[in-house]
């Protein structure tokens, strides 16, 4: 197929050296004077092309490395978004564990202290002659409830000990509040008194002195 200017779409599938090298090997070749003119009119053209292409592979590197500019200038303020958002997490998860630890710390139960009342009961009187029966009780409480109560033997008025022969009763109640503590007694058909003694919070012994009269 003849060479004509048209041909030179070939020579832009080649590089520069091939385009030489094809132009100089027609030329020997006694083709026509225009053969070279053409092949010269190829490079320069393939040249053309190489600079334009450079040009546009420039510009897309410049554009490129702005927008690359551009996301190191707007990333420190995205980071420090990012940064407060996480900050801002942080202290509310920091808020709550710290209130939850006060909560749990404040419904942690105290043990209840153990207390012990020594209850004391004797007379000072000669009842030698009262052969009426009296019924003794004890009995330890706190504001709301009443924590211990018991009674005792019924007896005769005459057969209450000396403070020699006290009788002493111990119990022990476990409580961390102001306890009330004391003796009730009652003689049928004549009535109902009682003696109470307190113990603050705290008192881990508290001695309950009766000598009924």
């Amino acid at each position: 197929m003849p060479l004509t200017r048209g041909s030179s779409l070939i020579t832009f599938a080649l590089d520069l050296e091939q385009a030489e090298r094809i132009g100089a090997r027609f030329g020997k070749m006694g083709k026509i004077p225009e053969l070279g003119r053409a092949c010269d009119i190829d490079i320069w053209a393939r040249k053309s092309l190489n600079l334009i292409a450079m040009k546009k592979f420039f510009t897309k590197e410049v554009a490129t490395k702005v927008q690359r500019h551009k996301t190191y200038f707007f990333a420190p303020l995205r980071l420090r978004g990012i940064l407060i958002h996480i900050s801002a997490i942080l202290a509310v998860t920091l808020i709550a564990v710290s209130c939850k630890k006060n909560n749990s710390t404040s419904d942690i139960a105290i043990p209840a202290q153990n207390r012990t009342f020594r209850f004391e009961l004797y007379t000072n009187q000669n009842f030698a002659t009262n052969s009426s029966v009296i019924n003794f009780s004890i009995f330890i409480k706190n504001a709301h409830k009443t924590l211990f109560d018991s009674s005792l033997a019924a007896i005769q008025i005459k057969d209450i000990p000396d403070f020699t022969h006290k009788i002493i009763i111990e119990k022990t109640v476990a409580d961390n509040s102001d306890l009330a503590a004391g003796f009730r007694y009652e003689i049928p058909g004549v009535g109902i008194s009682w003696h109470i003694d307190s113990s603050k919070a705290g008192n881990e012994l508290k001695v309950i002195d009766y000598s009924f009269q």
